[in-house]
């Protein structure tokens, strides 16, 4: 998504102010990172799904607030990682210009 691109998106959006301006980011952001996986298999290959609030929002257009970008696999898959679609993110982030990092939060306890 490059800067043009995404100006043009902002303006298919009536914002009121600047917290209105942050939450549209934050969708559009949200539905690049669901490209990219796209694009790097995750649903196909992984078998992955995405489900939750977020998706009702993203997918069905239901009216709610919802942040996360929930997913589960149709079956185990003790080999998956997410650092491969992790990188899909940010190699298609960086290439449109867009850098920011995502905290490893694998060895976190309970993960």
């Amino acid at each position: 998504m490059t800067a043009h691109l995404l100006e043009d998106r902002l303006k298919d959006y009536a914002m009121a102010g600047a917290l209105d301006q942050e939450n549209v980011l934050r969708e559009l952001i949200q539905q690049y990172a669901l490209a990219s996986l796209a694009r790097a298999g995750f649903f196909a290959g992984a078998g992955a799904v995405f489900h939750g609030g977020t998706c009702l929002r993203i997918v069905y257009g239901m009216n709610r607030y919802s942040e996360g970008l929930d997913f589960f696999l149709k079956r185990p898959a003790p080999e998956f990682a997410w650092r491969r679609y992790l990188g899909a993110i940010l190699r298609d982030a960086a290439g449109e210009g867009f850098q920011f990092s995502v905290p490893d939060e694998s060895r976190q306890k309970g993960r």
